[in-house]
């Protein structure tokens, strides 16, 4: 109880830090214009970070929720979209924001000046096992373990261009 607690703190902590920015969630999709030819998006979209909403409406998702529907359970949906508040954003799944916060005024200032285009967004270093572990925990009940070395391997990108 007390680590779902913390993992809640550490959300609503995100979640108020992000809203002080003024910034929104703006989708995936909308991340695709940019990072297509630099092979982030592409990255993504193989991972399965990239389906893990369409998870939740499983046959074992729907035995793990145990008569919810698992798709609706908050308790699920966190660990399974960028922002669960953000229902426009549930297709994408794990997407960007997921990560690195929400993308509005990143998108408004990079046309501007990259670097406060670059700036308006979290950057997310290399094997920051603190974020991952955030769902990447024994709190999921499909949890196999986490090792952030190998683990980040299969969802590192790195800007080409």
């Amino acid at each position: 109880m007390r680590k779902i607690s913390l993992l809640l703190f550490s959300l609503l902590l995100f979640v108020s830090f992000t809203v002080a920015q003024n910034a929104t969630y703006i989708g995936t999709k909308k991340c695709k214009m940019c990072h297509t030819k630099d092979g982030i998006y592409g990255v993504w979209e193989k991972s399965k970070h990239a389906s893990a909403f369409k998870t939740l409406a499983t046959d074992e998702s729907k035995k793990l929720a145990k008569g919810k529907n698992a798709a609706e359970d908050p308790s699920c949906i966190t660990c399974h979209v960028a922002n669960k508040d953000t229902k426009a954003t549930y297709d994408d799944g794990v997407g960007c924001e997921a990560c690195h916060g929400p993308g509005s005024e990143h998108m408004k200032l990079v046309m501007k000046d990259k670097e406060k285009g670059k700036a308006a967004l979290k950057a997310v270093k290399a094997g920051d096992a603190k974020l991952c572990e955030k769902c990447h925990n024994k709190q999921s009940p499909t949890f196999k373990g986490f090792d952030i070395k190998k683990d980040w391997e299969k969802i590192k990108h790195i800007r080409k261009s």
